[in-house]
């Protein structure tokens, strides 16, 4: 069997945009801030502020470092629509030929940054990558049963493994990729989008792809709510329709209401959590995709 490829040592020249998602989490956004900085890439960091409390906003603007672009968007546009209303600007007029994004709790150990950049200058056709949690696992994705990781045996260190999606706490993204595939599908709002950006990908031929031995941390994952329930339980329906066919969404869907169904019998799903997931079917078959209406 074919070998991945592993990442060929490559000096990193000009500072990379990094383009950071925040909202609500100050102090968390600014300890993300400060682990990246002490990252050895050079890097030029954007704050993308989504929406939060005036409270948090100011803690944040108060705060920030010196030389850290400040963007106040004023309203939660969700996870890929927060980006992409920077993601535009720097596709026709930014600098460099890759970015790197990342959620406002990602902690990147060392190195983590310049593995990434060397992967992209090894391979011109590596489109999206994404380092990796430090675990055994990898992405895979079927329409019908949904994204998810696979345990495997650990990879040699710097090998470039392409995969279905990666991790979207930190991801790095070619400028030639984007410009041929688009932007982020403001249908998802979150959960599903950045699954669907390496897909769409995977589609035209570009390929994603995991880092093994550059790894992040995500302390800030929070337990499963309902609107996380029913976040997720949307974009797995919109994938396996976009990426499986119509058959394939109807039958994810039917799926999803039988295994509710048996785990509010057994007891193991609370009354709330099957009400998400039964908003999120309902939204779904009737084309209701955006922002929820009970998010502000």
């Amino acid at each position: 069997m074919e070998q991945p490829p592993t990442i060929r040592a490559t000096r990193v020249r000009q500072s990379i945009p990094l383009f950071i998602l925040h909202w609500n989490q100050p102090r968390l956004c600014l300890s993300t801030i400060s682990r990246f900085s002490e990252q050895k890439t050079p890097i030029m960091i954007t704050i993308i502020d989504n929406g939060s409390t005036p409270q948090n906003r100011s803690v944040l603007e108060k705060l920030l470092p010196e030389g850290v672009r400040y963007v106040p968007l004023g309203n939660n546009f969700g996870w890929g629509g927060g980006f992409n209303t920077v993601l535009g600007d720097w596709l026709s007029s930014g600098p460099g030929e890759f970015c790197f994004i990342s959620a406002h709790d990602a902690w990147p150990e060392p190195g983590c940054l310049n593995r990434l950049a060397e992967a992209f200058h090894s391979d011109e056709r590596l489109g999206i990558v994404s380092p990796h949690y430090g675990d055994n696992h990898l992405p895979v994705f079927s329409p019908i049963r949904g994204p998810k990781l696979v345990r495997v045996d650990p990879r040699p260190s710097g090998t470039i493994e392409c995969v279905d999606w990666v991790h979207g706490t930190l991801m790095g993204l070619r400028k030639a990729c984007l410009k041929e595939i688009g932007l982020f599908d403001n249908r998802y709002f979150a959960y599903g989008d950045e699954q669907a950006l390496c897909l769409r990908a995977n589609r035209r031929g570009w390929k994603t792809a995991i880092v093994w031995d550059a790894i992040v941390g995500n302390p800030g994952t929070s337990v499963p709510t309902p609107l996380l329930l029913y976040l997720q339980t949307r974009g797995t329906l919109l994938l396996a329709s976009d990426y499986g066919g119509k058959l394939s969404g109807l039958t994810r869907t039917a799926l999803i209401v039988m295994n509710t169904a048996w785990l509010v019998v057994a007891g193991k799903l609370h009354r709330d959590a099957a009400i998400a997931r039964m908003r999120a079917v309902r939204d779904f078959l009737l084309g209701r995709f955006g922002k929820p209406r009970h998010i502000k």
